[in-house]
């Protein structure tokens, strides 16, 4: 390590500028087969001025090199940030961007086989990602550099093992990280040949792509991928790249959109192959090509396979984008560095229009991209039948997707009048409210402060807190709000105005707001889906998200049928509850079912001794739900008393009698237990699997956890996977009977359609033949509940209404 120089010192980051010392090489042979990149020197290797000498690195060399079978003299050891912080901080991505060049410049003079990258920052500077994170989702994998021209393998860091030293989580962590060194000697000693990339090709003439797309037709299956200036498909198409295979060789293509929208023939082609139901259309995120395609005059039919869900299916814990599947997958991941840098270097954020992309970086990103979706598509189906996953992913998965698709386009309308209404009552109650606050307080303060709010309600008015925050400070949160309003003190009335207030301020800020800011000039909310963005498959939504939008009614009633129509809410009926009978075969819960009782009153009755005519009061009905859903996904005795509000003793007791009684529910939930301790991972009854590689951890609250998430898992995500199929199905009925009625929404396991009145008696029976319809392997029925309504939500409760009636707000 040299201290400070001109030469040394480098101006593209303030880190240099800081850096007591920088060091610009590495240590070792300058021929090494293994080159190991840390993160950044450590005060220990300042003051040696070695790589690898610290804590850390003490561990690396000595613990985990030796049980690897490792000599540290025949290994090249480097940063990939240079600079010593002596607050030892975390490089930021700029600083990590800032040092690439000159770790880039050393690994292609070293020239090795492969490059072991130790934690994040490595992982983040290699392959040029936007977030210093993801090392636990990347360890175990071998990736190929085409930029330096070596194999990559990303190794958990070891003081995430010494953060632990007194934990029993350090064997388990010990073990990943070492696994990580073998595989990188297995990876040097066999030299691996690296992956040949077939070249990929610009269309600028209308006949080179009229002749490209006449051959496409031929295919049974294309890979197409857009770019777009913006996110949104309202916005313009740049153009779009083909995959096709031919004789056994690639085919990727990119063109202009112009060069197909304004030459006849190619438009006729390009639409035909779009809508043909011959030619299978697969891409990276259906939705986004779909919507595009919807909006710009060219609907896409047929057989489409999403490659994104495909990924998912094989390893939800890894699921990231194409670029990284890329990397994994196929190994010649780091094609859109150029693009990246160019974006980096001319500041581009989120709103930043791509067709300031010049031509020559854009064509050649987006042609590999068409050609990373087939490819990965090839071993992706491969791999799904290998695993019985590829029925799910054709028949059940992709179809649904188009479904959501079609929601998508089709959007949700927005009643302006009502959401305007609301604004103006949601702001004259938080005036209302401020006054009766300033009031019991005796003067004003800032409610938004939490330190002011702190100061009024323990110093001034002495209430008891209830919690504390990460500084030790009285908590004042929504939970400890809600505690202090029930003390009966002086003041009280306070916590429960701040609370009301709260709630009032987060209904506008959050939803009534929101909701005429993401209207479409059709007056419709057209948010995006999203079966990807949970592990158990279950369904998100977002832009905005419609899946949190609260349960009261006024909320939810700002969205409704469009003019002329109403709204049909079909939702099954304890789906999660039957899905657990199912797979636990509990007699008690499967009678009730085929008799078509209430799960959640036969379950009071089961745990307090009541008769089969006893009725259980809403309350009663209430604590039995929510023992049911929090024990079958393996909630706490604290967990239990928090959400029944009950004491943990008494939270205690009925977990013990739950099982007690349930004995199959029991036997079930220690089984799938086992199995994720014998496979690694849990399976539905649809297939689908929960890979679970932390259940062999020693340390026991991981364990615990990773347990209850193998339950969570079988029930949740064969509830998910039976409400896909039901979309589909009540999908396909409304169009083969030709009617108008369309799905606009879906949430978790309901469904939202919005039908014309003369259409509701058809569209109902659609839905009740569609529930009660059999599924292969599902012999518990189903029942929907379906609602006809104006607008959604109409048979929910109203907190707002409540807090407006008793402010007197009109």
């Amino acid at each position: 390590m040299t201290k400070k120089s001109t030469e040394s010192l480098c101006t593209k980051c303030n880190r240099c500028k800081k850096a007591t010392y920088i060091k610009m090489t590495g240590d070792g042979p300058e021929d090494a087969d293994i080159m190991v990149i840390g993160e950044c020197p450590g005060e220990e290797e300042h003051l040696q001025r070695k790589y690898f000498v610290g804590r850390s690195g003490k561990y690396l060399r000595k613990n985990m090199f030796l049980a690897a079978g490792i000599d540290d003299t025949e290994i090249r050891f480097s940063n990939a940030v240079r600079g010593y912080h002596n607050k030892n901080k975390t490089p930021t991505i700029r600083e990590i961007r800032a040092c690439r060049e000159y770790l880039i410049r050393e690994i292609k003079r070293v020239k090795p086989k492969v490059c072991v990258l130790v934690g994040n920052v490595p992982l983040a500077s290699v392959l040029y990602l936007d977030k210093v994170q993801g090392i636990n989702k990347w360890r175990g994998k071998v990736l190929w550099s085409r930029e330096l021209n070596c194999w990559i393998v990303p190794m958990l860091h070891p003081s995430g093992v010494l953060r632990e030293k007194n934990a029993t989580g350090s064997l388990f962590k010990h073990k990943l990280a070492v696994d990580d060194l073998e595989l990188a000697v297995q990876v040097a000693s066999r030299r691996p040949q690296s992956p040949e990339i077939p070249k990929v090709q610009l269309l600028a003439k209308p006949e080179q792509l009229r002749a490209y797309l006449r051959v496409a037709l031929t295919r049974d299956k294309v890979a197409y991928d857009i770019e777009t200036d913006r996110f949104d498909p309202r916005n313009d198409i740049l153009g779009a790249s083909l995959c096709f295979k031919r004789n056994g060789k690639y085919y990727p293509v990119y063109f202009e959109w112009e060069t197909v929208r304004e030459d006849a023939a190619c438009w006729s082609l390009f639409t035909k192959l779009m809508a043909s139901k011959t030619v299978a259309k697969i891409t990276w995120n259906m939705g986004f090509e779909e919507r595009f395609m919807h909006f710009h005059d060219a609907p896409m039919s047929g057989t489409n396979y999403d490659a994104m869900i495909a990924a998912h299916l094989l390893d939800e814990n890894f699921f990231a984008g194409l670029k990284d599947n890329t990397w994994r997958y196929l190994g010649f991941g780091g094609y859109d560095l150029e693009l990246d840098k160019y974006k980096v270097e001319n500041k581009f954020t989120k709103t930043t229009s791509y067709k300031k992309i010049p031509l020559d970086i854009l064509w050649r990103y987006a042609a590999m991209d068409s050609l990373a979706t087939y490819m990965l598509w090839e071993k992706f189906e491969t791999e799904l039948e290998k695993q019985n996953l590829l029925k799910l992913f054709t028949d059940v998965l992709c179809p649904a997707r188009r479904v959501m698709v079609g929601a998508e386009c089709t959007g949700f309308s927005v009643d302006l009048v009502q959401a305007a209404d609301l604004k103006g009552r949601c702001e004259r109650a938080l005036v209302a409210l401020e006054k009766k606050i300033y009031e019991i307080a005796g003067r004003e303060f800032n409610i938004n402060s939490n330190r002011e709010l702190a100061k009024i309600l323990f110093e001034e008015l002495k209430l008891k807190p209830y919690g504390t925050t990460d500084t030790g400070q009285p908590s004042v949160d929504k939970v400890a709000l809600a505690y202090i309003a029930k003390q009966k003190k002086y003041g009280a009335n306070l916590a429960k105005c701040l609370v009301n207030y709260k709630y009032v301020k987060k209904m506008l800020k959050t939803y009534i707001i929101p909701a005429q800011k993401w209207m479409w000039d059709d007056g419709k909310v057209h948010s995006s889906f999203n079966m990807v963005g949970t592990v158990t498959g279950r369904t998100s939504n977002s832009n905005p998200c419609t899946h949190n939008i609260a349960k009261d009614r006024l909320i939810r009633s700002m969205y409704c049928a469009s003019q002329g129509n109403v709204l049909i809410e079909a939702d099954l009926k304890a789906a999660e509850i039957r899905v657990l009978a199912l797979v636990s075969r509990e007699q008690r819960f499967l009678d009730a079912f085929k008799k078509g009782i209430d799960v959640h009153d036969e379950t009071y009755r089961i745990m307090f001794d009541k008769p089969d005519t006893y009725k259980p009061t809403q309350d009663e009905r209430r604590l039995s739900k929510t023992i049911n859903f929090g024990l079958i996904y393996g909630l706490t005795s604290v967990g239990l008393a928090r959400d029944a509000k009950i004491s943990i003793d008494a939270a205690e007791k009925f977990m013990k009698r739950y099982f007690d009684r349930l004995p199959s529910v029991k036997k079930f939930m220690r089984q799938i237990v086992m199995d994720a301790k014998k496979y690694g991972y849990v399976t539905s009854v649809f297939n689908r699997r929960r890979r679970l590689p932390d259940i062999y951890s020693d340390d026991e609250q991981v364990v615990r956890r990773v347990a209850r998430q193998a339950k969570n898992a079988t029930i949740q995500s064969a509830a998910a996977d039976y409400t896909y199929i039901l979309l589909t199905r009540v999908a396909k009925g409304l169009t083969k009977r030709g009617l108008s009625a369309k799905i606009i929404h879906t949430v978790h396991d309901c469904l939202i359609i919005d039908t014309p009145p003369k259409e509701v008696k058809e569209v109902k029976r659609i839905i009740e033949l569609c529930t009660v319809r059999p599924v292969k392997g599902f012999d518990v029925p189903m029942v929907a509940e379906i609602e006809v309504t104006d607008s959604w939500g109409a048979h929910n409760e109203s907190k707002l209404e409540l807090l407006f009636k008793d402010l007197k707000v009109a």
